[in-house]
C-alpha cells in the first residue's frame, strides 16, 4: 500500500519529468540541421579527389543530399 508522502512524491516526479521533456522539444528544426553545402572550387574538389577519393566521394554525396532534402 502506498502512503500519501510517496504518492506525492510520485505525482511530483511524474509532473516535473513532463516538464523537462516538454522544454527540451526543439522549435523550427528542420531536416537541413547539422547540413552545409561544400564550399570548394572546382580545383580544390579536384584536388580533393585525387587526393583521396573515397573522402570526395562522401562531400559529393553529402551535397546532393543536402539539394535533395531542398536546404
Amino acid at each position: 500500500m502506498m502512503t500519501r508522502a510517496s504518492a506525492i512524491s510520485l505525482i511530483t516526479i511524474f509532473a516535473l519529468s513532463t516538464l523537462a521533456l516538454a522544454g527540451c522539444q526543439s522549435s523550427g528544426a528542420t531536416g537541413c540541421a547539422g547540413f552545409r553545402l561544400n564550399d570548394l572550387s572546382p580545383r580544390g574538389f579536384s584536388a580533393l579527389v585525387q587526393a583521396d577519393r573515397s573522402g570526395a566521394e562522401r562531400v559529393a554525396g553529402n551535397d546532393r543530399n543536402f539539394r535533395r532534402r531542398g536546404c
